[in-house]
């Protein structure tokens, strides 16, 4: 029988915690079918003042019995503008791992989808170091299916570039976008 968590990764007070541990277990053990983000909302009521704006919550309207600031640990605000621990949540359920070589050289891409390949997506590069852009680019990769593996080879000036840098602190990002606009979100949205 399936089992599915009803308060999971509870984000109350600096966020949500042990969201990698969790994806770990979802996807060594199949029968874990995942969870209810405990709280995806947070539940603030919007109410005006002479200062402006700001959201209540238990307490603020005189009631004696309330749930005080425990309704106000969502990912998003009642407004449903994103809080910070939503980022690491989607970092941690994206369909697709890329893990970058040490050397540069390339990437290993599993696509963690049970039905859809790869196909709608388009991949993207970027070094950066000292706050700025050093090299960035596209990568093509052929269409990955389900549930699979390929190691991806970048350009060969992106390992170059990596030698020549040596100790000096740089990061490179590979980055996959939707290829084209859908119903849910536009061309070039970030996947993984």
């Amino acid at each position: 029988m399936p089992f599915v968590l009803c308060e999971y990764v509870h984000a109350m007070g600096n966020g949500p915690g042990g969201l990698s541990e969790y994806q770990e277990l979802f996807d060594r053990y199949p029968r874990l079918m995942g969870g209810f983000v405990w709280e995806w909302l947070e539940h603030g009521i919007s109410v005006s003042s002479s200062g402006g704006e700001y959201f209540a919550y238990g307490g603020d309207f005189g009631e004696e019995v309330h749930d005080g600031n425990f309704v106000t640990d969502g990912l998003v605000d009642a407004n449903r503008k994103p809080r910070p621990g939503l980022l690491d949540f989607k970092k941690v359920v994206e369909p697709l791992r890329i893990e970058v070589a040490e050397d540069w050289s390339g990437f290993t891409l599993r696509n963690g989808y049970d039905f859809a390949d790869t196909s709608a997506l388009e991949f993207h590069y970027v070094v950066e170091a000292d706050g700025g852009r050093l090299d960035g680019g596209s990568v093509a990769v052929p269409p990955l299916l389900p549930q699979s593996e390929a190691v991806v080879p970048l350009p060969a000036d992106v390992s170059a570039l990596a030698a020549q840098l040596g100790d000096r602190a740089a990061v490179l990002t590979v980055s996959a976008v939707l290829a084209h606009g859908s119903a849910w979100a536009a061309a070039g949205h970030e996947i993984a």
